[in-house]
């Protein structure tokens, strides 16, 4: 449970990759690059991977990654755990969530780019 912990506070979840029209590989080097070293985007899965196969993972990744109906294809989305709550950025939404305070703050330009290197460290 403490590494789970972990990586929920220390692992944030982006999608830069798919802007910047990254494709999905997963290629051993290119998935250390992607996670380790520069923190792409990183799918979680709630079910147990067991009931998955790389094949029906990728398919869904790409299928999420391409799609224009997705999400991801339509605004930036950056969101981290924190000890109190979560702070995400969504489009051009900040959110903080702090116990059951919820902080909605709509940004100019400028300001999606500072808030993303301010509580992230992305430059965007």
């Amino acid at each position: 449970m403490l590494v789970f912990r972990s990586d929920v506070l220390n692992v944030l979840f982006e999608n830069l990759d798919i802007p910047n029209k990254k494709p999905l590989s997963l290629n051993t080097e290119d998935l250390y690059k992607k996670i380790v070293l520069s923190m792409g985007i990183l799918y979680r899965f709630e079910a147990p991977l067991n009931k998955w196969t790389i094949d029906s993972i990728y398919q869904m990744c790409v299928l999420t990654e391409t799609s224009p109906q997705s999400i991801f294809n339509k605004n930036y989305f950056l969101s981290k755990v924190t000890e109190e709550g979560r702070i995400t950025l969504l489009g051009d939404t900040l959110i903080i969530v702090k116990g059951k305070e919820l902080i909605k703050e709509k940004l100019a330009n400028h300001a999606i780019v500072e808030e993303a290197q301010r509580y992230f460290q992305l430059s965007i």
